[in-house]
């Protein structure tokens, strides 16, 4: 585990449980982390607020008729933990969210090759440290701002936005942000260039993956259409601005 302060640490702990468990009952929590039942309840409502956790599904108790929340991790919070992971951790989340990204979906294929595996696990830590997803220190004062600005952007947005982070990490994991966010090639990846061929090479012989690269090309010629659209409408009104 690495070394944060004690709230922190606290934080890690149940960002962990989720992380590596489906779905984990929230009354249970204190028992696997080791701390108090109020500090869970604290800590989960911070991850909450920062859209690394979810109230996944409600059961009724059977001795005071009340709700018991079940939690689960969302994409962010799997993107944020695995920024420290363990290899064998990482194994374990690809495993138990397998439903959860195509990344995940296809991990016993990509694990093959030891080189190509390390490679995606880089490429997903790139997009978690691009995004700024860490575990941060809690700060309750700031946590009701925190928790309306996620309100807002769901409310505009909605369920697409995981979705959004979905696409985005999943180029990172497989170098396609080079193609389609038009990234120069960054030093490390001129030198790695042969690996990242080789990597291309084995996405393109899984029919899953494969379908899915062939996909975004798909959206991408639909959205430069678009822009080639936008632009001749531009040109016009500039002719007419003169």
């Amino acid at each position: 585990m690495p070394s944060y302060k004690r709230g922190m640490e606290t934080l890690y702990r149940i960002l962990r449980e989720l992380a590596l468990n489906q779905k984990v009952e929230q009354y249970k929590l204190p028992k696997t982390t080791g701390v108090s039942y109020r500090t869970v309840l604290r800590q989960l409502k911070l991850l909450k607020s920062l859209g690394f956790a979810r109230v996944a599904e409600q059961k009724r108790s059977q001795k005071r008729g009340k709700e018991k929340n079940i939690w689960g991790i969302t994409f962010l919070g799997i993107m944020a933990y695995m920024r420290n992971a363990s290899i064998k951790e990482i194994d374990q989340i690809a495993k138990v969210h397998k439903d959860k990204w195509i990344v995940f979906q296809e991990w016993d294929y990509l694990s093959r090759d030891s080189e190509i595996k390390n490679l995606v696990i880089r490429g997903i830590l790139r997009y978690a440290s691009e995004h700024g997803l860490e575990i941060p220190k809690p700060n309750f004062t700031h946590l009701k701002e925190v928790s309306k600005t996620t309100q807002i952007i769901m409310r505009y947005i909605g369920g697409s936005l995981e979705e959004l982070y979905k696409k985005e990490a999943t180029e990172c994991a497989f170098y396609l942000d080079i193609i389609f966010r038009y990234k120069a090639w960054l030093p490390w990846l001129e030198k790695g260039k042969h690996k990242i061929n080789k990597l291309w090479r084995a996405l393109l012989l899984n029919p899953n993956i494969r379908q899915y690269i062939m996909k975004r090309f798909e959206e991408e010629k639909i959205r430069i259409e678009i822009l080639k659209k936008y632009e001749s409408f531009f040109k016009r009104l500039m002719e007419e601005i003169k």
